[in-house]
């Protein structure tokens, strides 16, 4: 946007950014799948985001440049920064995404109904977020290993074995991608942490229910009611739990 990296030589900046794009639309598909609102404003404010920033993209790795052609000017202004299409569906998703934030904070953030521990079973979880962390990095093994092996062979057949070049590029790439591949990886522990506590909070929950049952049960007293949260794993246990309720134990009371 608005010239940012134009100062990078061109083989770098045609691999980060086209990288970088990359990057961002993983990004964006694991927040469209985690945001637990279905704001039509938000989710369009981010797609027109992504789209801008891709369509530059594009453009500069099919051209080798991104044209900016539009500016504003009077007599009284010099000028105004020089962009496109592409810019200003940035500012367009950027405007979207601000103003659902401000609109839907507290949707966003609920403090009812919402378990204030993500830990709920350490060793599940972390057993999950672990898994998903090997995948992430069997995948930037493997992609780093034929990506650096094939920039090596390219640059030697260009420019010769010529150590001073080799250095240069290779050593950049390596840096460019291993911040990608950490990145990557601490976002993939991050999601794995997210869902795992939509599948360990649910079992948590149902089994304190059948504890706080039976104790009603023979104490008579009441109840809350069995309820998990929208956008929790197992939803049908609350079927299950209110069918226990009534066979088992119909005189407790559930309160709301």
């Amino acid at each position: 946007m608005l010239g940012l990296f134009a100062d990078l030589p061109p083989f770098l900046r045609v691999v980060t950014i086209s990288t970088g794009g990359a990057f961002l639309a993983v990004t964006f598909a694991l927040i469209q799948y985690l945001l637990p609102i279905r704001s039509l404003i938000l989710r369009s404010g981010m797609s027109v985001l992504l789209g801008g920033i891709l369509g530059n993209v594009t453009d500069r790795v099919i051209w080798g440049k991104v044209a900016d052609f539009i500016y504003f000017t009077s007599n009284s202004i010099n000028a105004s920064p020089v962009f496109n299409m592409a810019d200003l569906f940035q500012w367009i998703g950027y405007l979207m995404i601000v103003y659902s934030i401000i609109k839907h904070g507290k949707v966003l953030w609920y403090e009812k109904n919402q378990r204030k521990e993500y830990w709920i079973n350490p060793q599940f979880q972390l057993k999950y977020c672990y898994l998903l962390l090997a995948v992430g990095l069997s995948v930037s093994l493997i992609v780093i290993v034929f990506s650096y092996t094939f920039l090596r062979i390219s640059l030697i057949e260009i420019v010769g074995h010529n150590p001073l070049i080799l250095e240069k590029f290779l050593t950049t790439f390596l840096i460019t991608f291993s911040i990608i591949c950490i990145s990557f990886c601490l976002i993939l522990f991050t999601v794995g942490k997210i869902i795992s506590h939509k599948l360990a909070g649910p079992i948590y929950a149902f089994e304190k229910y059948l504890d706080d049952l039976i104790s009603a049960k023979e104490n008579k007293t009441s109840i809350r009611r069995f309820k998990l949260r929208a956008h929790d794993e197992f939803i049908e246990l609350e079927r299950v739990g209110s069918s226990i309720k009534n066979k088992f134990a119909p005189e407790v009371q559930e309160l709301d």
